[in-house]
């Protein structure tokens, strides 16, 4: 697959929480559980059980570290595999603790 982000992604397997957003950003379409296969700075590539589209809306909660951490983005990508979507995700709205975990991560592999 054609690399889509400028910074360095990290592999990981971890259950997300996700809500598909109406145009409005403020209302839920559909909610479930996806699974996050890697991360960088600036985005994530999910794997979802729940079709959705270039420029959908998501709300994401994720475990990071012993925190819960709730971002929002955009899909930028979206990629049909046997009975789940694979998404690119680029970051809109994450709090410090995502940005620090994610430096702290990096660091850890020697990528900051």
């Amino acid at each position: 697959m054609q690399e889509h982000r400028g910074f360095k992604r990290v592999a990981v397997e971890h259950l997300v929480s996700f809500k598909i957003m109406e145009d409005d950003h403020r209302t839920a379409v559909k909610q479930g559980m996806a699974l996050e296969l890697d991360f960088s700075r600036t985005g994530l590539h999910l794997e979802l059980p729940e079709e959705v589209h270039v420029g959908d809306w998501l709300e994401l909660s994720i475990g990071m570290e012993n925190k819960v951490v709730d971002v929002t983005g955009e899909v930028v990508w979206v990629k049909r595999v046997p009975d789940m979507w694979e998404v690119g995700f680029k970051l809109d709205s994450c709090p410090p603790d995502y940005k620090e975990i994610v430096r702290s991560w990096l660091e850890s592999l020697g990528e900051a």
